[in-house]
């Protein structure tokens, strides 16, 4: 095969995967936030019957996210949508609470389903797919470190979940590697935060002043830069796997 052929037919790598769905979320939140816009200028009264209402459930509320969200997020319900949602109902910081609760708690469940119940069907499904055939074996190599990296990237978390159950990884650092979702979890609780206000705004029922949306939209501003940041690192820990998925795609070239 000639090189220049092999190279423009080379397999885009995981990195790229990665920050198509950076991008993909910026628009989707962008377009969510003009949608709301343009709903909360009729919805006042609707705005502060919800907010009545959550508040009348007190801690009861948020508990019972948790749980919902463990059950979404089992069946592949994107964490980005059930953060602005966390975030957006109980603000920052019961809303951090129930998000980074029912992602740890939904990731022992994964592993549970995955190790004891699931392991040979995952495995079957991984051995056609050498990107994940690579995550596994690394893993395997660096438990720790590279677990951790990978839940800084914006994968979905319950496929990783699935597949280093499935992978036997051992559960401490399984469990430990789980606070890498925090930074990114964080981020989405603000932008559901940061959507609320601007639907109040919008509205006319905040009692905040245009310069207190403000701080909060730069506030916002700020964290995606630092999840960017941390995005590039954890696009290394991706590379890797990368690099040892086309070791395992040499011997079946060789053999043409």
């Amino acid at each position: 095969m000639d090189p220049g052929e092999e190279k423009g037919t080379a397999k885009q790598p995981l990195v790229w995967s990665s920050r198509g769905r950076v991008g993909l979320r910026w628009v989707a939140g962008t377009a969510l936030l003009l949608v709301l816009i343009g709903f909360a200028r009729d919805a006042g009264d609707e705005i502060k019957a919800l907010e009545a209402w959550i508040s009348g459930h007190g801690l009861l509320g948020p508990f019972v996210f948790v749980a919902a969200a463990v059950v979404l997020s089992s069946v592949f319900v994107p964490s980005s949508l059930l953060g602005a949602v966390a975030g957006a109902l109980f603000g920052l910081g019961w809303g951090a609470f129930a998000i980074v609760a029912s992602g740890m708690l939904g990731a022992v469940l994964d592993y549970v389903v995955a190790n004891k119940f699931l392991g040979s069907r995952i495995s079957h499904v991984v051995q056609r797919h050498p990107k994940l055939l690579a995550v596994q074996r690394a893993v395997q190599r660096e438990e720790l470190r590279l677990q951790f990296m990978l839940r800084l990237a914006p994968v979905n978390a319950a496929s990783l979940n699935y597949v280093l159950g499935a992978a036997g990884a051992r559960f401490s650092p399984y469990l430990l590697a789980t606070l890498g979702m925090i930074p990114g979890l964080f981020v989405e609780v603000y932008f559901g935060h940061m959507a609320k206000h601007i639907t109040k705004t919008a509205a006319k029922v905040s009692p905040h002043s245009t310069e207190h949306l403000l701080f909060t939209i730069a506030g916002f501003l700020v964290c995606m830069a630092v999840m960017i940041g941390i995005g590039r690192m954890a696009q290394r820990a991706l590379a890797e796997a990368d690099v040892e998925a086309e070791a395992l795609e040499k011997p079946s070239d060789h053999g043409l």
